[in-house]
């Protein structure tokens, strides 16, 4: 790496709030919000979303699909070589595109940082820290890190300044040394070494599968709630499968840390196919090094893992599984090939309504079908009544409460699509400006939802803005939905279904960067029309202090409720006797 004295003519580019410790440079151009570590900060260099307009979105999202489908095709090849397997494509599609739905877009959302940095200094300098090298032992690592450690993402930021380095950019690497200790970093597989299990548990997980080993159909039961899939099962003639430990992340995975990377076997095999556009050249230069080594080095060990499960059903049905669990994934793949087994999915939430889905929709290509909660849109869509809403409370009891639904909201983007281009004040702005415009009277019943799931340090920003306001206890979401007068939602997935199911709703999204899937332009019009869909907080607050003790009034009225109808029977079409229809559409296959 090139090594130069400091020039203050050019700016430092700042990746995290790692390299942000180093002054080497008057000029900083920072690369987001994540690198800040006060209120203090100049945020005049701060680079904007690369995906905060909608024509820059829609055009790496439909690259990010067209080079997922591109690297699944390389990455069957590759696999298929380096275990000297004979598997078709299908096969290790379901093995690794949950992995690589994640890394495409993650990669190349810095990827488009790093550009915007070169175009405001052409000559960069940048801090060339050496710190350990992170091993990936699977795709729910992978996420965890991308989303939330400061290490990861310096190192993901420097493997594509060197690349760009070495293929004709300005980029002045300056040696830097931290203690890594002094920085708090997760620490993971710790779950499996430290958490026992219990007899009981155990026990189940036994008799449930000696009495399901002949069921036909093995349905992930997150897809219903517990009684709606017992009634389910029964009415398929099957027992149902009550499973704790198998199929549970936090157990039945095998703990990496002794498996070490090959990086001498890894490199043997050559990406290189003549692509000129630079960013396929990076992926093909460091793709192999960061696939996730339980697809690799630890094939074997999942796989012997996966064959302890005897299971071998006509049908499987996942909701969650087939994302994060690699010993269910194995355990499907070899069943969908070996045993011709058909595989469907089913929507676990509202993501899917969404033109730009956080999952590039990889499910497309693995699946026989798939269970949607929208009207179809791809060939092998189904609609069908969104399991999580059979029997659900349509109503709320006690109509007294102003509720935010807090937004997750990882420290670095994650994913792609609506609400995961990060901009980490989302919520803390939104519950500042409520706090200041409210009127004195509605802000007497306004209450905080947190989520299990937002960035920590903003969290608590957020808890000590607003003191009381802010709910610190876990598992009341329905609590406060059901005496909820006016809920808000500000961003469109599960929960602001689960809330306008029930009574008044508020959204705040801007149908321009998040617009719904597809032919729906006049109900997005309609939805903003009737004050039901609100671009931004303020006018969303004015509606609040304008409505609020005439809220019924317009929530009954004809022009909100038809509007609702139309999206309702859309995207959560909610049906007579829904578990019927299941149980018709499964034995009728």
């Amino acid at each position: 790496l090139k090594k130069v004295m400091l020039d203050n003519k050019n700016s430092q580019f700042i990746t995290t709030s790692i390299d942000n410790n180093f002054q080497i440079s008057n000029k900083k151009i920072l690369a987001g919000d994540w690198c800040l570590d006060n209120e203090n900060n100049n945020k005049s260099d701060l680079l904007s979303c690369p995906w905060g307009n909608n024509k820059n979105l829609s055009e790496d999202y439909f690259l990010s699909q067209k080079i997922l489908d591109n690297y699944a095709k390389k990455l069957s090849r590759y696999l298929n070589n380096f275990h000297n397997k004979n598997f078709p494509d299908r096969y290790w599609n379901i093995l690794i595109l949950p992995w690589l739905a994640y890394y495409i877009p993650g990669e190349l959302y810095r990827w488009r940082l790093v550009e915007k940095a070169l175009e405001k200094d052409s000559n960069l300098i940048f801090s060339d820290i050496k710190i350990d090298k992170i091993e990936i032992p699977y795709t729910k690592d992978y996420l965890d890190l991308l989303s939330s450690d400061q290490f990861f993402n310096y190192q993901i930021f420097k493997k594509i300044l060197i690349f760009l380095s070495n293929n004709g950019k300005k980029i002045n690497f300056i040696s830097k040394e931290i203690n890594q200790n002094e920085f708090i970093t997760k620490t993971y597989n710790k779950s499996k070494s430290k958490t026992k299990k219990k007899f009981l548990p155990i026990t189940l997980d036994y008799l449930s599968s000696f009495f399901s080993k002949f069921n036909n159909i093995f349905i992930d039961r997150r897809i219903f709630k517990f009684k709606n899939y017992v009634k389910l099962s029964l009415k398929l003639f099957q027992f149902p499968s009550f499973y704790y430990y198998k199929f549970n992340y936090r157990f039945d995975h095998i703990n990496l840390r002794h498996v070490k990377i090959d990086r001498e076997k890894r490199n043997k095999i050559n990406f290189s196919d003549g692509e000129d556009d630079l960013f396929h050249k990076y992926l093909n230069e460091n793709i192999k090094y960061d696939i996730p080594k339980c697809f690799l080095e630890a094939y074997d060990l999942i796989n012997h893992e996966s064959h302890k499960i005897k299971l071998k059903p006509r049908i499987i049905l996942s909701a969650v599984l087939h994302y994060h669990n690699e010993v269910f994934k194995f355990w499907l793949a070899r069943n969908v090939i070996k045993n011709k087994t058909k595989f469907f999915s089913s929507s676990h939430g509202g993501g899917n309504q969404l033109k730009y889905c956080p999952d590039l929709q990889f499910e497309n290509t693995i699946v026989d079908k798939k269970f949607t909660w929208t009207l179809p849109v791809k060939d092998k869509d189904i609609q069908l009544p969104p399991g999580k809403f059979i029997n659900f409370k349509s109503s709320r009891s006690d109509k007294k409460f102003l509720i935010y639904l807090e937004k997750a909201i990882t420290l670095f983007p994650a994913k792609i699509g609506n609400g995961q281009n990060n901009y980490l004040r989302l919520n803390f702005d939104n519950v500042i400006n409520l706090k200041k415009s409210l009127s004195k009277e509605i802000y007497k019943n306004f209450f905080y939802l947190p989520t299990g799931e937002h960035e920590a340090k903003m969290q608590e920003t957020i808890r000590n803005s607003i003191q009381e306001k802010f709910v610190n206890k876990k598992n009341v979401f329905y609590k406060y939905i059901d005496k909820s007068k006016l809920v808000i939602c500000p961003y469109m997935e599960t929960a602001f279904l689960e809330s306008v199911i029930t009574g008044p709703t508020i959204l705040i999204n801007d149908f321009e960067k998040a617009p719904l899937q597809g032919n729906v332009k006049s109900l997005q019009e309609d939805l903003v029309k009737n004050k039901i869909v609100f671009k931004n907080i303020e006018d969303a607050t004015a509606h609040i202090n304008e409505s609020w003790h005439q809220i019924d009034k317009w929530w009954l009225s004809n022009e909100v409720q038809n509007t609702l109808y139309k999206f309702k029977k859309n995207f959560c079409n909610l049906q007579d006797d829904p578990i019927n229809k299941w149980t018709k559409f499964l034995t009728n296959i």
